[in-house]
């Protein structure tokens, strides 16, 4: 593809009005010079071994296609972040959630249901390129939010939730070869390459840190943090994109993130949160890496991390990580003490654990072919799945009774599925 047929792409071609030019402002090339990194493992090389301890992925299915999606006629078909069982209802659009669903539907070779769900969410990536909007041009919002029987699009635009739909929308493109999907990537990956990794640009930072910032809203002002958690882990879906357009900007910009983000992890094996440039910005400092709290971190992000670190072939910083972490029988706390991997929840307060986390968890595993202990995370997988298909968030430790009367999609797509691999 030659840079002269790239500038001739519009986004109009994906649902969407006014379109957005898809030409590069920046260094463009014939090919990548940056080669992704990360390994196209199979679908059944994670879990197509683990003695029956497998969930029931049949009845999440049924779930995933049911419950889990939103039936109002403004937002049909996009994926609820929440669903209350008794109740019977759904609570907040998340866009994100239908990057996961389409990477997990393209895994099982259900096509036609990834085409259903990237179809919802044209309408919602963001086109206005006058005045302030120009700083979300191209991205999609974090947040759809419902207004009675209306929708509306959220104040902000993450640069993590998009990665996510980038990678989706290229596995998408090609599996179906329809332009209309690598158009609205080329959006996400412009929009991040060009306003979220250029916060010294815009006066945020006092230098070029390399990963985009965390997110951006509606009235154009930045959080000038740099995350790890998702951004780490969904990084390569720049390298993907590239490597697919001939536009080397988007694979270099993957590779300065990934150096950036190595500077996160703790000699012991855990990951920092985020990067605190402060404001007005100072000049870089290792010491700006952070916890979410004061040795406090967040299970699932921390995984992310550790899953961000295999797909980038830093096998290395996994097992770190792993000789770090201390799950509980497979289910891991939601906030783990940044000293010693254990649970990072005060004594007073009752412990919980994400459930997702073993998802992840599971996935690491096996990356790093610990087969016992994958097991024990599909196990409690398979043990805590409601009768309906889906899954609680949030599990109390000890009775396992639910945190809220919550079930949350991301929990079933990661214990059905491994997302982590980079599958067509």
């Amino acid at each position: 593809m030659t840079g002269s047929n790239r500038r001739q792409f519009l986004l109009s071609a994906a649902g969407l009005t006014g379109g957005l030019l898809l030409g590069r402002r920046l260094q463009a090339a014939n090919e990548c010079l940056v080669k992704s990194v990360e390994q196209p493992l199979s679908y059944a090389t994670h879990l197509g071994n683990l003695k029956g301890a497998t969930v029931d992925r049949v009845r999440f299915e049924a779930w995933l296609r049911g419950p889990a999606l939103c039936a109002a006629a403004g937002a049909r078909n996009m994926v609820w972040n929440f669903y209350d069982p008794v109740k019977k209802v759904g609570r907040w659009v998340y866009p994100m959630l239908s990057g996961k669903a389409i990477l997990w539907h393209l895994q099982a070779g259900q096509v036609d249901d990834a085409k259903r769900l990237a179809s919802a969410l044209f309408k919602w990536q963001q086109i206005r390129n006058d005045g302030l909007w120009a700083r979300s041009y191209g991205a999609f919002p974090s947040v759809v939010e419902q207004d009675g029987e209306h929708f509306k699009t959220g104040d902000c635009y993450y640069a993590g939730d998009n990665l996510v739909l980038l990678d989706a929308l290229v596995a998408l493109h090609r599996r179906t070869g329809e332009i209309r999907y690598l158009n609205s990537a080329i959006g996400i990956g412009t929009w991040l390459t060009s306003v979220m990794c250029q916060g010294h640009r815009y006066g945020v930072w006092t230098e070029d840190h390399g990963a985009p910032m965390y997110y951006v809203r509606q009235s154009g002002d930045f959080s000038n943090h740099i995350h790890l958690n998702v951004e780490m882990m969904w990084i390569g879906a720049l390298t993907r994109l590239g490597e697919l357009t001939g536009e080397s900007v988007y694979c270099a910009q993957a590779e300065k993130a990934r150096a950036f983000y190595v500077q996160g992890q703790l000699p012991n094996g855990a990951f920092y949160d985020h990067y605190d440039p402060s404001y007005p910005p100072k000049s870089f400092d290792r010491e700006r890496f952070v916890a979410y709290q004061p040795n406090q971190v967040i299970s699932d992000n921390q995984l992310r991390c550790a899953l961000g670190a295999c797909r980038m072939g830093r096998i290395d910083m996994a097992q770190r990580f792993f000789r770090w972490l201390k799950p509980e029988d497979g289910a891991v706390p939601a906030y783990l003490n940044l000293a010693t991997g254990s649970s990072g929840f005060p004594d007073k307060q009752d412990a919980y654990y994400d459930v997702s986390s073993s998802g992840l968890y599971r996935s690491l595993c096996q990356w790093l072919n610990k087969g016992k202990e994958a097991e024990v995370a599909s196990v409690f997988l398979r043990q805590s799945q409601h009768a309906n298909g889906g899954w609680y968030w949030g599990l109390k430790r000890g009775s396992l009774a639910p945190v809220a009367e919550e079930q949350a999609p991301i929990v079933g797509l990661w214990a059905t599925a491994d997302l982590s691999p980079f599958v067509v």
